[in-house]
Formats: C-alpha cells, structure tokens, sequence
C-alpha cells in the first residue's frame, strides 16, 4: 500500500526521463549512452522501465535534460521546504519592507558581509 503523500519517485524519474526522451531530437540512445559513458542497452532499459539510471548519473541527466534534480525526482518543491524557509518566501513575496531589506542584503557586498558579522556573534 502506497501513501498518496509521497511521490513515486523512480516512476516519476522514468517518466521524465522517457518524455524528454522521446521530444527532443538531439540525443538518440547511442549518442545518450556515450555522453553518460553507459552502454547502449543502459538506456534501453530505461526507457522500457526495466530499470532506473545509477544515482551516480542523475546530476549529468539533468544537466542533459536541462532541468533540476527536483524536477528530475518529480518532487514538488514546497515540499521540500521546511517551515521556516515557507515563512521567509512568504513574507519575502508579501511584506515589501522585508522584500527590499532582503534585495539590498544580496545586492550589497558591504551590507551583506555587515549581517553575516552579525549573524555570526550570535550563533
């Protein structure tokens, strides 16, 4: 029994994977199988659903693909995010006084370097 709460992973990897796949026109299993330095048949497999790429390629599938690792994984991003980091994107989105304190910090070299002193004698 599945929980509808968290994802299929591998099925959304191989989902992914195969409609990418099979859209674009730049890769055909041999030339994807070389860029990996997998074989051919690797990449058979995958698109057949026999079985999921090696972890170890799954940044280079994304680089490829051009997409995240979230995307890749088929996670949804808010889930991923703790409350703390929610609570910041929503008053960042929300409250412009904190929006603009947050586009000075980042745009700043001296404001930032200033606030990671500070953040830092209070740890």
């Amino acid at each position: 029994m599945t929980d509808n709460k968290y994802p299929d992973v591998k099925e959304n990897i191989l989902k992914n994977l195969i409609n990418w796949f099979y859209s674009q026109s730049i890769y055909n299993q041999v030339s994807l199988a070389s860029a990996l330095g997998v074989s051919r048949q690797s990449v058979t497999r995958w698109l057949t659903r026999v079985c999921l790429p090696d972890t170890t390629l799954w940044f280079k599938l994304c680089e490829i693909m051009n997409i995240s690792i979230v995307e890749f994984l088929g996670l949804d991003q808010k889930v991923m995010l703790s409350q703390t980091e929610t609570k910041l994107i929503n008053n960042y989105n929300n409250d412009l006084s904190f929006k603009s304190f947050i586009d000075r910090y980042f745009s700043d070299e001296n404001f930032k370097r200033t606030i990671d002193s500070l953040a830092t004698l209070t740890k």
